[in-house]
């Protein structure tokens, strides 16, 4: 049932926690009364942009890490390591 939400690259994982951490304080800020457009456009943009700004950065390194194109996809285990 949650196989829809899983990410298949580095950066679209940090994209989904991006979204995740802005729900959370859309709702943090709901709860306090604090919840106003501009807040809310804020944390939209320091959220989202934050997580892809990493996902894409940790996606890099990791490439060159490993000597592979992890910009596709996570490697597969099929057949040996």
């Amino acid at each position: 049932m949650m196989s829809w939400l899983k990410p298949k690259t580095w950066w679209q994982a940090s994209l989904l926690w991006g979204t995740v951490m802005f729900v959370y304080y859309l709702i943090r800020d709901g709860m306090d009364g604090k919840l106003t457009i501009a807040r809310t456009a804020k944390d939209f943009l320091v959220w989202e942009s934050g997580g892809l700004a990493f996902g894409i950065l940790l996606t890099a390194v990791l490439s060159l890490i490993y000597h592979r194109n992890l910009f596709r996809g996570f490697p597969d285990r099929k057949g040996g390591r």
